[in-house]
């Protein structure tokens, strides 16, 4: 068994489906798939800004971050590797839940809004790429 998030919970396996679980019984979050994603508007993200993402959703920053990550929710590829199929999927999440969040639930939301936000104005240039999805105001 592989340690998800160390100090939460450990993972169930790459065999347990949190999509269907989500879909079925509303368990945890699955992020939208009704948009695509054009990974040339990202080129200026490095895999730094993926490890980043990945953190601000949750994961501990850790050699292990990407392929928990995966487990979850990029189980076509578990190499723990961040492929170009890991990178879409990490920003179709980001995209996702930032454009989910209302005013009413957004103190839900906080670790990740304000995190993300944090990183949007350290890096306007890359995040210029999300305007396209998201309004970043």
């Amino acid at each position: 068994m592989l340690i998800f998030s160390p100090s939460r919970k450990s993972d169930i396996g790459p065999m347990w489906n949190y999509k269907r679980a989500f879909e079925e019984f509303g368990v945890g979050y699955w992020p939208s798939e009704t948009h695509k994603v054009n990974l040339e508007a990202f080129r200026d993200l490095n895999d730094g800004d993926y490890k980043d993402f990945i953190s601000m959703l949750g994961y501990e920053s850790c050699s292990s971050s990407i392929r928990a990550y995966q487990l979850h929710y990029s189980i076509s590829d578990i190499s723990g590797i961040l492929r170009e199929k890991t990178k879409e999927d990490i920003l179709k999440h980001m995209i996702a839940l930032y454009g989910y969040i209302d005013p009413i639930s957004k103190s839900k939301f906080e670790f990740f809004t304000s995190r993300f936000e944090a990183w949007a104005k350290e890096n306007p240039s890359k995040a210029l790429a999300f305007g396209e999805y998201i309004s970043l105001s």
